[in-house]
């Protein structure tokens, strides 16, 4: 992959700069800062060149800025990076970013061979060129970029360490690989752990079902024995029924014959007593004076009676409105004192909301009282007024019971003279009267047996009716089928489900437990313990020559740097774990104790050293690197030591570009850039020249 050129506007400090990538050579970056003379070439905007390169592959910077942060200060706006390359199959690319750009916006865009084949998201696009690079920028900052931010190996943890080999070699596949398997492991163990719960539960359910079938079975029999013992009680009721039905014929026969009897004899009766009637006739008229007399005494009795209960009513209803007279008068006595004792509670806490209690308060109190006595005083006098009515009625009474007395003694005098006369027809009255009871005695008996006979059709009847009815219970309770020989039928049915269901359960876990068995020895082998490991094992080698070759330049052989995939604990184990070793014949044993050139030589033979590796595995290449004050820290000697390296690089790397703050470097450089910072923008400067 060839980068061609770089175009930048309104980026951090850049205001416009075009920078040609392809074939440059061994490029310098300087600069020189006009609006401070105190920092001279800090400050200039060297880095943001870097950044800007960064920031159009991947949309991102190293220092981490964030959306409006890459927008020059002054501006404020219009912010376009324009990166054009070409893959080689000979496709021209433009990489175009923008951020609050006029236009276009924020937008992110791509073109191939000037068509704008943009992906719907910029996650899209970014994912787009680094398949196009076949490089991500984890890679691209650990190998094609050297700068202060870059990421550090001699810093990293084993997990960063291993992460970063992940997206550098590749391996991050492994990791997604990782990522699937467990999550299909994971989903496979769900399914065979809720495959057991399911048998589980269907064994449970057989259970419970056995526990059923027992009950089931238990209540079968005591249905059919209440069944049995139903049609039992119903038989010997109809027994009963037809027994009875059978002694009340035999009574009803009896009593047919008696009332023949008993007819025959009112017969008789009736002879005799119309014969007596005859013999009456004279004494008719006497008794039915004698009858008005008597009903007319008996008239006036009732009304004397009538009257005297209406005189105790009277006298008793008095009585009770006294009381109630009395009652008002108490209650009226009462509300009085109650409306008095309002005055004693006044300035007193209230019982309801606790606030002193004052005129106005107990005001309502006050009227209430007096509505209270009003109204017994209202009950009084209608009391009063009920007690003269009754006096008025009671003197009234006593008038009629006088005259209904005298009346009463007049009419037995009569009463007497009558009596009198018909006692001399006594005998013929005593005749008559005794025909006349014998009649009705007979009349009477001859009643009561048709009343019997007819009790006992009735009974008979009823009785039929029982016995038609037990017969229908009889045969409906024979014909009602046991609903629990159903109910096992339908418990045995779903117990074999179950246990088909568990069959065809248990065969699929079967199934599963393979399925897992071969998914836990691929996690395994995705694992940084599996192929990953066998891969870092093999690149640890290639690292250890390449970084140390390196090394023997820059550092003339004093320091070595061994990569370790494996690492030997305090027991002697061996455990997984990437690490690197410094030892420094000069100096200190680990990377902290080395001085800063100590460093930066290593650093820049392990930057080096990734190169090579990246370069090694891919079949895609970029044809530039870039070092961002590489030579920080180091004596002339270190410089010239890097130069050649860097001179080297060229050779595999048609350009390779070097950003330094050293002014005293440029004659070693076939090319030099200067980035001139003023009145808060970066340009390249006019006098760029080559040595």
């Amino acid at each position: 992959m060839v980068l061609n050129k770089l175009s930048i506007q309104n980026f951090l400090s850049i205001k416009s700069i075009d920078l040609e990538l392809s074939n440059q050579g061994l490029v310098l970056i300087k600069g020189k800062n006009l609006d401070n003379d105190a920092i001279d070439n800090n400050g200039s905007g060297k880095s943001s060149i870097v950044e800007s390169l960064v920031y159009a592959l991947y949309g991102r910077t190293i220092r981490g800025l964030k959306g409006d942060d890459v927008v020059n200060n002054v501006t404020k706006k219009n912010t376009k990076i324009f990166l054009d390359l070409v893959d080689d199959q000979g496709d021209e690319y433009r990489i175009a970013r923008y951020r609050k750009h006029h236009v276009n916006k924020n937008r992110s865009m791509l073109y191939r061979n000037g068509v704008d084949i943009t992906p719907r998201s910029e996650n899209a696009l970014n994912e787009y060129i680094v398949d196009l690079l076949q490089m991500d920028y984890v890679t691209f900052t650990s190998s094609i970029l050297y700068t202060a931010e870059s990421f550090k190996f001699t810093s990293a943890t084993d997990a960063e360490m291993k992460s970063t080999f992940d997206k550098m070699l590749g391996l991050d596949v492994f990791s997604k690989c990782l990522e699937i398997t467990k999550s299909r492991l994971k989903d496979v163990e769900t399914s065979i752990s809720t495959d057991e719960c399911k048998i589980a539960d269907r064994e449970d359910r057989i259970e419970k079902l056995n526990e059923q079938i027992s009950e089931a079975e238990t209540l079968s029999k005591e249905y059919k024995s209440s069944q049995e013992e139903k049609i039992k009680l119903l038989n010997e009721k109809m027994d009963k029924y037809l027994n009875d039905i059978a002694d009340l014929n035999t009574e009803s026969s009896n009593l047919n014959e008696s009332l023949k009897k008993c007819t025959l004899e009112l017969n008789q009766a009736s002879d005799t007593l119309d014969a007596k009637k005859k013999m009456m006739k004279e004494v008719e008229e006497l008794k039915f004076a004698l009858q008005d007399i008597k009903n007319e005494i008996s008239s006036k009795n009732s009304t004397l009676n009538r009257c005297l209960s209406d005189i105790s009513s009277l006298d008793s209803n008095t009585k009770s409105l006294a009381l109630k007279i009395e009652a008002c008068n108490n209650k009226i006595d009462g509300f009085k004192t109650d409306k008095k004792a309002l005055d004693n509670n006044i300035g007193q806490p209230c019982p309801t909301c606790g606030h002193p209690m004052s005129e106005k308060s107990i005001e309502p109190a006050r009227k209430e009282y007096d509505e209270k006595i009003v109204e017994q005083e209202e009950h009084k006098s209608e009391y009063e007024h009920m007690v003269k009515t009754n006096l008025k009625h009671k003197k009234e009474l006593e008038s009629l019971v006088s005259e209904t007395e005298s009346s009463i003694n007049d009419l037995s005098e009569y009463k007497e003279k009558f009596e009198k006369l018909l006692s001399k027809s006594s005998n013929i009255i005593n005749e008559k009267e005794e025909a006349e009871d014998l009649f009705h005695e007979l009349s009477l008996k001859q009643s009561k047996m048709e009343g019997k006979i007819q009790v006992v059709k009735d009974s008979i009847k009823k009785s039929l009716d029982y016995v038609e009815q037990t017969e229908l219970l009889i045969k409906d309770e024979s014909s009602k089928n046991n609903p629990y020989v159903v109910m096992i039928d339908k418990y045995k049915l779903e117990q074999d489900t179950c246990n088909s269901e568990i069959k065809e359960i248990t065969d699929k876990i079967s199934t599963k437990l393979d399925e897992k068995q071969c998914l836990q020895f691929w996690v395994q082998a995705y694992s940084n313990q599996g192929i990953k490991s066998l891969i870092l094992d093999d690149i640890t080698p290639f690292l250890n020559r390449r970084v140390n070759k390196y090394l023997t330049r820059l550092a003339s052989g004093h320091i070595e740097v061994k990569f370790n995939a494996q690492t030997v604990l305090k027991s002697g184990e061996s455990r997984e774990k990437f690490s690197i070793e410094i030892n420094n014949t000069d100096g200190g044993s680990e990377y902290i104790a080395n001085s800063a050139g100590e460093k930066k030589r290593v650093d820049l033979a392990i930057n080096l050293a990734l190169q090579d590796l990246v370069a090694s595995r891919s079949n895609k290449s970029l044809n530039i690197a870039v070092f961002d004050e590489v030579f920080d820290g180091l004596d002339q000697s270190g410089i010239e030591s890097v130069i050649e390296l860097l001179q080297d690089i060229v050779k595999d790397k048609s350009s390779v570009f070097v950003i330094s703050h050293n002014p005293h470097l440029q004659f070693m450089f076939s090319n030099v850039i200067t980035v001139v910072k003023k009145n808060g923008y970066s340009t390249l400067s006019d006098d760029s020249n080559s040595d």
